[in-house]
């Protein structure tokens, strides 16, 4: 309270980020790792000043360093994100009485059980603490990234067709190539929110790439390529 008297006698309104940056950095990062990486990553997450903060940003390192025993300084978000995920993946079915998570301080003493999915898997996309799993049946799932609860799935409607490469669009949409050329796009927000933008071109779909916020290359097994606008 010692530290945070004097910011609050200067603004009497501060905005809520001010409790991290009223605090010394490492004792904000101690207090925030204190109730767990989990809780940690969740309270920086709670709105984007506070995502920014110093505090948030030394929360991020220390835990990329503890999972991964490399210090690296400025961890982004989606990268701590990504590297979470692997090492969850890697350890799936792995028991272990002694997991060298404990040793690290994350609150996952037993190996998580992996997620099953009813076709192979082509795409994989981050969002905070919420997992997208795109398969080549063209369902999309959405499972809870730390316990693999699965919160919402919505399978592909229409003549069957192999989904062939995704695009997580702006954060906002899912873009869906297939085998025959086509593509379609699906609301993150809301799964069963889908508009075919195209039914077929030269070839199928190899790769989606994102140029700008509206601008996608869609690369085709003939070697065609395509810049679309959306």
């Amino acid at each position: 309270l010692r530290y945070m008297s004097g910011a609050a006698e200067a603004e009497p309104e501060a905005s809520s980020s001010g409790l991290w940056s009223a605090l010394p950095c490492e004792l904000a990062v101690a207090t925030l790792l204190s109730a767990g990486f989990a809780a940690a990553c969740r309270a920086t997450a709670a709105c984007r000043e506070w995502r920014e903060s110093s505090a948030a940003q030394g929360v991020r390192d220390r835990i990329y360093e503890a999972v991964t025993g490399a210090s690296i300084h400025g961890c982004g978000a989606a990268e701590l994100g990504e590297v979470l995920v692997s090492t969850q993946l890697l350890l799936a079915g792995v028991k272990s009485s002694k997991s060298w998570f404990l040793e690290t301080g994350l609150q996952t003493a037993s190996a998580a059980k992996p997620i099953p999915l009813t076709a192979e898997c082509i795409a994989l996309f981050l969002d905070d603490c919420t997992l997208f799993a795109v398969l080549r049946s063209g369902d999309l799932r959405c499972h809870r990234a730390d316990t693999g609860q699965l919160l919402d799935s919505v399978g592909k409607k229409g003549k069957h067709r192999d989904t062939t490469c995704a695009l997580f669009f702006n954060k906002r949409a899912f873009l869906l190539g297939d085998q025959v050329g086509g593509l379609t796009l699906t609301s993150r927000d809301d799964l069963t929110e889908r508009q075919q933008m195209r039914k077929e071109a030269s070839a199928a779909v190899d790769a989606l790439s994102q140029l700008d916020e509206t601008q996608v290359v869609a690369l085709h097994a003939d070697g065609c390529m395509d810049i679309l606008r959306f």
